[in-house]
């Protein structure tokens, strides 16, 4: 279906002049992963509708409810968990049920998920979980001297540009500075186009940071991305990763002296075992050392993954993800690539998932020791997520509304037993 029919549909219903088959049709666009941007768009412009008195939603509100009505339908609403064999699911408010509640939403659990109200104030939380810090952006960066600076939390990316570097909403990072070891301008820092940087973002954060050419780069937690100042007179640009980046690449033509136009200037990005070449492209890489292979993920364009050390390459085309394992042998396999990015959109979202898996991620995340009472249990599978920024409490919540497993939080450390 195009956009126009989409957006035709979703006046229609919101204007009370659908036809049943129109509904019906709607509901089914809506439910649907594809439309994901479009219904975002139709969204904004119907919360544009009304006027700043009536404050529904905050920017903040509107973006969590969006990140939750794209999902897998149910015919029980609301019902809680359902189970299917081994597999269990945590079923979401219907879209339909949703769309008649979109001005007040209610306390749902979703395919996983636990989407609330934020002005809600009926949840519980039966854990102690007050030494578990929540998620948030932060990052350090280091210069080529050793001087290291804590980029503000309140703030989501930095910006590197030829003339120094700023915050992504343009404001000044001088505050944080040493002013005596670094060379300021204005509101910016100044740094040779040569000398090399580090982004690092702790356990629990994210940060963003804009290259100098343009590339776009977010960082998970417990990240490093090394890199030039500038990419001028450069034959290829070249950056180090550690942990886990979604890059959106620019693309970059340059002469000899440095000057826009001429030959396409390749992107490579190094870990410690793999080497990802392109010219312009969406991907994600997921190289942590504590993980048995490195992911390489294709949003957009196309990327050719090498193992270091071995003749072994592969070409990939978007939704598909090449698995580097520690034998240096590459496995590609077809995936819902935004799915991977998860991370990137503030949200943790799992698709039939073990609960091992889970909990890695979750342990990175929160910086929490995670412990198994049972093995078996390891294995156990789920689908859906929950926000990132949120305390870690609500996805406890979510996943013991399954009556499959139980949590005990004792300062930093969660034990996971089998449900009695």
């Amino acid at each position: 279906m195009s956009q126009t029919r989409l957006e035709f549909l979703f006046h229609q219903h919101f204007n009370k002049l659908a036809s049943s088959e129109e509904d019906e049709e709607f509901y089914l666009l809506v439910e649907h992963y594809s439309h994901r941007r479009q219904v975002h768009d139709l969204m904004e412009q119907y919360w544009s509708t009304f006027k700043p008195e009536d404050n529904l939603f905050s920017e903040v509100d509107r973006a969590r409810i969006f990140q939750h009505i794209i999902g897998d339908k149910t015919e029980q609403a609301g019902s809680g968990s359902v189970k299917e064999g081994s597999r269990s699911r945590i079923y979401r408010l219907g879209v339909r049920r949703w769309i008649a509640v979109a001005a007040s939403l209610l306390l749902v659990i979703s395919s996983g998920l636990l989407l609330y109200n934020l002005h809600y104030t009926g949840f519980k939380n039966e854990h102690n979980t007050e030494k578990i810090p929540i998620g948030r952006h932060t990052a350090t960066l280091t210069f080529a001297n050793g001087h290291t600076i804590n980029l503000s939390g309140i703030k989501s990316g930095v910006i590197i540009a030829a003339s120094g570097f700023k915050y992504n909403d343009g404001s000044s990072v001088v505050d944080t500075l040493d002013k005596k070891k670094e060379k300021v301008s204005g509101n910016v820092v100044q740094v040779k186009a040569e000398q090399f940087l580090v982004a690092s973002t702790p356990v629990g954060a994210t940060y963003q940071v804009v290259l100098q050419d343009g590339t776009h780069v977010w960082l998970n937690a417990e990240s490093k991305l090394e890199f030039p100042a500038s990419f001028a007179g450069l034959k290829q640009r070249t950056v180090k990763l550690t942990g886990e980046a979604y890059f959106e690449v620019s693309k970059l033509r340059m002469d000899k002296k440095g000057k826009d136009g001429g030959l396409r200037i390749p992107f490579i990005v190094y870990t410690a075992d793999q080497k990802v070449e392109v010219l312009g492209t969406h991907f994600d890489i997921s190289a942590y050392s504590d993980e048995q292979s490195t992911l390489s993920t294709l949003m957009e364009g196309a990327v050719k993954v090498s193992a270091i050390g071995s003749s072994e390459s592969r070409l990939l085309k978007p939704n598909q993800q090449a698995v580097l394992d520690r034998s240096n042998q590459i496995y590609v396999h077809e995936i819902d690539a935004e799915s991977v990015i998860d991370w990137k959109n503030g949200e943790f979202v799992f698709n039939e998932e073990s609960l091992e898996s889970i909990m890695h991620k979750v342990g990175r995340w929160y910086g929490v020791k995670v412990v198994f009472t049972n093995t078996q249990i390891r294995q156990q599978p789920f689908s859906g997520g929950v926000s990132r920024f949120g305390d870690i409490s609500q996805l406890i919540s979510v996943l013991e509304s399954t009556k499959l497993i139980k949590f005990k939080v004792e300062g930093n450390q969660l034990t996971i037993s089998p449900f009695k």
